[in-house]
């Protein structure tokens, strides 16, 4: 998982890629996802120390990565848990799960 800072698009001889520069996310916690069968998956964010640059073509989808801190369990760093599809119960109040695919 990574943050998209920002897009551009680069000239490489005779053709224009359209790039991203992502901060990478840790691989989820190991632990926790074991004990959530897979459900609950809780990584680091680790910022300006992971940047990458991606083709936009290597994007497959938006996630929300929300901040956390577990009561109870201890880790060092500035930990997020996934979200998939944000902001999809909106859209279902609104009627609009008829056109989701």
């Amino acid at each position: 998982f990574g943050e998209v800072l920002y897009y551009f698009r680069c000239k490489r001889q005779d053709s224009v890629l359209t790039l991203a520069i992502i901060s990478v996310y840790s691989d989820p916690n190991p632990e926790l996802l074991t004990a959530s069968h897979g459900t609950f998956i809780y990584c680091n964010y680790i910022g300006d120390a992971s940047l990458q640059v991606i083709s936009v073509d290597c994007i497959q989808s938006v996630v929300s990565m929300v901040p956390h801190r577990l009561e109870g369990y201890r880790v060092d760093g500035d930990y997020h848990y996934l979200v998939e599809r944000p902001g999809l119960d909106v859209v279902r109040l609104g009627g609009g799960e008829d056109r989701l695919s």
